[in-house]
């Protein structure tokens, strides 16, 4: 028996469709697509691909729709995805991403649902659309969302997936050229400030000959240590590598960095490293006069570390190493009235002399240290003697001059300070 009209009146008309849709179907697919023309075949697959997109548009605001109502709830599914993906046998994943798309196009892209029920592109260009969008930085007014969107859509037009995902990645630039100025020079400003506040260096020796040390720097400054290595260490192109005279092997490309990184070290211009106490740049290897000559012995850098006499020779000819020799000709050391500041000479003598800070049991290096009038400030009428001065740390020398501190010289020549009462 036929259904009643009133019957028939009361199917909603998407649901019309999908039945009319099935039987219209059924009637395509007995035919075989071997018999269309060249020209059919293209005509037929062009349309497809349009209807497909326009279906898809259909099933995405059928999906939405299913979401707001939790279709799945009748049957316990957890979620709209969980109860499409066992209904259709999709990947939960997938399930979820056709509803993340569903909802988007449904509720905040009017322009691009229209576009994909136009079949003017595939789902996959909406998704890409939809995902560019949600890129874009939250607090963009509504009118550059609106040519945002816009342009998306014209572009996907004509655009594979892929291409519009690269437009995508640029979109700002396309609609507020202007914005993207200002937001990258403000993002660039904001790494470059919090790569240089994380920036480290630390070292260890190994007590071998040779220390450890693991360093993080900002990209500029990396790229910097990174070229001035590169040019010490690039051979012409016919020049082969040299073999190591230790080991007989060519050295690989790391070991050849590690020993560009100790040329160029070498080869500092120390002068324009500054002159903060006197010796912040200078590195001093002290040698008896004897060793040097005879070769036999070795050399002593400030931190008591010692290497081979010949090396000693050799960094002598460097830029920014002072060779130390005791027993031979020095600089004048003794500079009486005519200087209220310690000379460089007698800066190199008190670090060899004091090792660093003489405060008792203070142990920080001379590079750390500023030169102190012992028992009489210049001011006051005192001589600016190496017999008068004194290596003090920053902290012991400012209590040297504090007026609530009294200070004195040891037996051993170390500081002591003494809280006045």
């Amino acid at each position: 028996m036929s259904a009643s009209p009133m019957a028939e009146e009361r199917v909603h008309p998407i649901v019309g469709f999908t039945r009319a849709l099935g039987a219209a179907l059924d009637r395509a697919l007995v035919h075989d697509p071997v018999f269309l023309t060249p020209e059919d075949k293209r005509t037929v697959l062009v349309e497809l691909a349009r209807e497909q997109a326009r279906l898809e548009a259909l099933s995405l605001r059928v999906l939405a729709a299913a979401d707001r109502d939790d279709v799945g709830a009748e049957s316990g599914a957890v979620s709209t995805a969980a109860w499409l993906s066992h209904a259709t046998r999709v990947d939960r994943s997938e399930a979820a991403r056709r509803i993340r798309l569903a909802n988007s196009l449904e509720r905040e892209h009017p322009v691009a649902a229209a576009g994909l029920a136009d079949g003017a592109y595939s789902s996959s260009h909406a998704a890409v659309i939809s995902q560019s969008l949600a890129d874009l930085p939250v607090d963009l007014g509504a009118d550059v969302l609106d040519r945002a969107e816009q342009t998306l859509v014209a572009e996907a037009r004509h655009l594979t997936p892929k291409q519009l995902r690269t437009v995508g990645r640029h979109l700002l630039e396309v609609v507020a050229p202007d914005l993207v100025e200002t937001r990258d020079r403000d993002r660039l400003e904001r790494q470059e400030a919090a790569a240089y506040a994380v920036a480290r260096l630390s070292m260890r020796p190994n007590g071998d000959g040779t220390t450890d040390g693991w360093f993080r720097l900002p990209d500029l400054h990396a790229q910097i240590v990174r070229t001035a290595i590169e040019a010490v260490i690039a051979p012409r192109k016919s020049d082969p590598v040299e073999p190591d005279p230790i080991t007989g092997r060519a050295p690989d490309f790391a070991t050849r960095m590690g020993q560009g990184l100790c040329e160029v070290l070498e080869h500092l211009p120390t002068e324009r490293l500054g002159d903060h106490g006197g010796l912040a740049a200078t590195l001093v290897v002290t040698v008896d006069h004897e060793v040097l000559r005879t070769g036999l012995g070795s050399a002593a850098l400030p931190d008591g570390t010692t290497i081979s006499p010949g090396e000693a020779r050799r960094l002598g000819c460097g830029a920014g190493i002072i060779p130390a020799v005791l027993g031979g000709p020095s600089a004048v050391l003794d500079l009486g009235r005519e200087s209220r500041l310690f000379s460089r000479a007698q800066r190199v003598a008190m670090a060899l002399r004091d090792r660093g800070c003489r405060a008792e049991n203070c142990d920080r290096p001379p590079s750390w240290t500023e030169a102190h009038h012992l028992t009489r400030p210049w001011a006051e009428g005192g001589r600016t003697d190496l017999s008068d001065g004194v290596l003090l740390c920053g902290h012991h020398h400012r209590l040297a001059h504090h007026p609530e501190y009294t200070h004195r010289q040891l037996a051993n020549g170390d500081i002591r300070y003494h809280r006045r009462t």
